[in-house]
Formats: structure tokens, C-alpha cells, sequence
């Protein structure tokens, strides 16, 4: 995802989400979200993706929001099917974006968050 920017006091994000996975049949997951929340956890927007189909995706995003995120969350439920897939986690501070590794609940540590259990949702957080 590419760094964002503000207009009309909106913060708006855009970019491509790319998910590569090593399967030798066709996977599909349906409904992927991009979910963004503040440093508590709120949820600020969602934004469905739509259809991601293995072994390999990219899709256009954006993202606009009042409030700027602490972490936009890409997750599917599907995703724990797979060994090394992961949600994608891009974690915004000091008016930077990066891509970080590992599962949201191993590496946010603000709130704690639950991964979405149906397709189109977004994971659930709690303080």
C-alpha cells in the first residue's frame, strides 16, 4: 500500500494489496476486507476487496477515513487453513506506512485482536 495522504481533513490511503500463497490448486477467498482501526482498536472503516483467487492476487485499494488509522488489517478467516499465511498488517506511524510480519495478535499490542470467524468481516478487538 502506498502512503497516504490527507484532503478536506479525510485521511485517504490507496494502493495494491498482493497475496501470494503456494498451493498447487486454485484457491479462492471470497469477501477479503481491509479493516482499519485506531490505536485502541476502534474500528474506523472496512472495505471489502472482493474475491482473492490463489496462487497469486493483487487488487486496488483505498481507504478513506476522518481519523488517521493506527493499522489497516487484511484477514480471512480462510487464511488459518494455510500454514504461513498470514493476515497482511500495515502498521502507520511517524507519517510513515510499512508491511509487517506475523500474526496481528503477536505483534499489535495496543489491543488485543481476534481474527474474523465469517468472510467480509473484520477481526474483533478489545483494550
Amino acid at each position: 500500500m502506498n502512503l497516504y495522504t490527507y484532503s478536506n481533513d479525510e485521511f485517504v490511503t490507496n494502493g495494491t494489496v498482493g497475496i501470494e500463497l503456494s498451493v498447487e490448486d486454485t484457491v479462492r477467498f471470497e469477501n477479503l476486507t481491509a479493516c482499519a482501526y485506531d490505536e485502541r482498536g476502534r474500528l474506523l472503516t472496512s472495505t471489502n476487496l472482493g474475491t482473492y483467487h490463489m496462487p497469486r492476487t493483487q487488487k486496488n485499494i483505498s481507504i478513506t477515513t476522518e481519523r488517521k488509522p493506527r493499522y489497516v488489517i487484511v484477514d480471512h478467516p480462510g487464511f488459518r487453513e494455510f500454514d504461513g499465511l498470514v493476515a497482511g498488517i500495515f502498521h502507520i506511524r511517524n507519517n510513515s506506512l510499512r508491511q509487517t510480519g506475523g500474526n496481528p495478535d503477536e505483534y499489535i499490542q495496543e489491543f488485543e485482536y481476534r481474527p474474523p470467524t465469517e468472510p467480509g468481516e473484520c477481526g474483533e478487538t478489545a483494550p
